[in-house]
């Protein structure tokens, strides 16, 4: 169970940080409003960018490694 609590106050922290959500707060006729905005295309913007560079990773791993396995099956 900590461990979740843990998980979930990270995504938070991390998803103000970068903008994915937002609070907002507003006084009308003495009733006070807050409102959390969830910015859904700057999520998908961001999970595209992890997933581009993870594949370059992947790719620049698999250049490395490949000509040494090739080597080792010779």
């Amino acid at each position: 169970m900590r461990t979740v609590l843990i998980t979930l106050a990270v995504v938070v922290a991390l998803g103000f940080y970068l903008g994915w959500f937002n609070f907002s707060s507003h006084n009308d006729r003495g009733q006070p409003n807050i409102t959390l905005s969830v910015d859904k295309n700057k999520i998908e913007s961001d999970k595209d960018k992890v997933v581009d560079k993870v594949e370059g990773l992947g790719r620049k791993v698999e250049a490395k490694v490949l000509p040494t396995t090739r080597k080792a099956q010779d």
